[in-house]
Parts: structure tokens; C-alpha cells; sequence
């Protein structure tokens, strides 16, 4: 065989650009689903993260608040009171943020100033407002809300 029939004989059995894409493309839309895939389990992740440290923040504010109380009672000093008022607004700003969430049409923004209000970190609350409205309703979301439903004082039930 030549030189110029091995280059002939490529070409007929090189495949044309369309079953080429036709080959190609179910790989290349499975590339890029799980490319949104993971994008979107690492925002869920995140917020998930975020939601956590929120509610430390707020079982740290609790007890902060029932000792700095305890103090003042005993000792009637401004400071442990202005403490404990301080360890209450954290509390009140989650307590904000939930019942505005759990409103059928939410402010945001109230959300938001509640969040922030109860010391979350401001990049963390876009994510944290995302997964509340949208697993507020899957059990491990539900159960949070109502259990801190029912542990924040002046929150109905």
C-alpha cells in the first residue's frame, strides 16, 4: 500500500463532525450536569454549615443569657444585665428571622437584619435564607425550627 492510499483509506474511515458530536455530546451534558451537581450540593453544604453555627450561636447566647440573669440577681450589677440583654438580642434576631421566614410571602430583608442580628456572619445568610425556605420543610430543617420554636422565649409555638 502507498503512501497516498494509506492517506486515503484514513479518510473514508475517519468519522464526519456529526458522529463525531453525536458521540460525544451524551458526555459532554453528563460533564456539565454534574458540574451544576456539584456546585449545587456545595451551596446546600455551605448553608447547612452556616444554619449549624447559627444555632450555636444561639444555645451560647441562651446560656449567656440564663448566667449573666443569674449574676445580676445576686449581685444587681448594670453590667451583667446589659450582658444579659445583649445575649437576648442575639436570640430575638433569630427569632425574627424564622417567623419571617416562615411567612407564605417573607420580607428578606427582615430575615436578613435577623440573621445578622443574631451574629451570623453576612456571607453566610443569603445560604442560610435559601435553605431554610426551601427544606423548611424536610424533616431535619422542621425539626430544628421547632425546636427552636420551642425553646425561644416570646415565640409562639
Amino acid at each position: 500500500m502507498t503512501r497516498k492510499n494509506i492517506g486515503r483509506a484514513w479518510r473514508t474511515r475517519r468519522p464526519g463532525a456529526a458522529r463525531l458530536i453525536r458521540l460525544i455530546w451524551p458526555f459532554v451534558a453528563i460533564v456539565m450536569l454534574l458540574t451544576v451537581l456539584v456546585s449545587v450540593s456545595l451551596e446546600v453544604m455551605s448553608a447547612v454549615r452556616a444554619y449549624v453555627a447559627g444555632e450555636s450561636l444561639w444555645s451560647k447566647a441562651q446560656k449567656d443569657a440564663t448566667a449573666h440573669l443569674a449574676r445580676y440577681a445576686r449581685t444587681a450589677e448594670d453590667s451583667e444585665y446589659l450582658a444579659y440583654l445583649e445575649a437576648i438580642r442575639t436570640i430575638d434576631g433569630d427569632r425574627k428571622a424564622r417567623e419571617e421566614l416562615i411567612k407564605p410571602d417573607p420580607d428578606l430583608a427582615v430575615a436578613r437584619e435577623g440573621f445578622l442580628q443574631g451574629g451570623n456572619h453576612p456571607d453566610d445568610v443569603a445560604g442560610m435564607i435559601m435553605l431554610f425556605r426551601r427544606f423548611q420543610n424536610v424533616e431535619f430543617m422542621a425539626k430544628a425550627i421547632a425546636s427552636g420554636r420551642r425553646a425561644t422565649p416570646g415565640s409562639p409555638s
